[in-house]
């Protein structure tokens, strides 16, 4: 049973690797490093633990994740009142 398992996940993984999906060609263009694509951990506190969390996101998640947060804090303040004195 377990060379049949072994047999099977082999001949998946060679038909994967074979396609051209994973295929490098000449004819494919160069990939070009994106910044926003660079990974970036940040470590934080954990309330009730000495240990610090830690959480991995590329710059262009915590960019949205930083607008997300403006938003909804935005939205808890309100709209600003403004004083008209005639």
């Amino acid at each position: 049973m377990r060379s049949k398992i072994l047999a099977a996940t082999a001949a998946c993984l060679f038909g994967l690797a074979s396609s051209p999906a994973f295929a490098v060609g000449a004819d494919a263009p160069p990939a070009k490093d994106d910044p926003r694509d660079k990974v970036v951990c940040k470590t934080k506190p954990q309330t009730g633990s000495r240990l610090r969390a830690k959480t991995c996101h590329t710059v262009g998640q915590w960019e949205t994740i930083a607008e997300e947060m403006r938003r909804t804090a935005q939205e808890m303040n309100g709209p600003a009142i403004e004083i008209r004195r005639n």
